[in-house]
């Protein structure tokens, strides 16, 4: 039982820095068509 609780709350942590990694990803792609002024160009960032 205690196992499948420490399970489930890792896919919950796994998840939330899945979707946290996306919004990062996300507002970087925003901040590079702000800054070159044009939404093909693409600042390679890594995170």
């Amino acid at each position: 039982m205690a196992d499948s609780e420490k399970s489930s709350k890792l896919e919950r942590l796994r998840s939330t820095a899945k979707q946290q990694k996306a919004k990062l990803y996300i507002v970087k792609i925003c901040i590079s068509m702000l800054i070159c002024g044009s939404p093909k160009y693409k600042v390679l960032i890594r995170i």
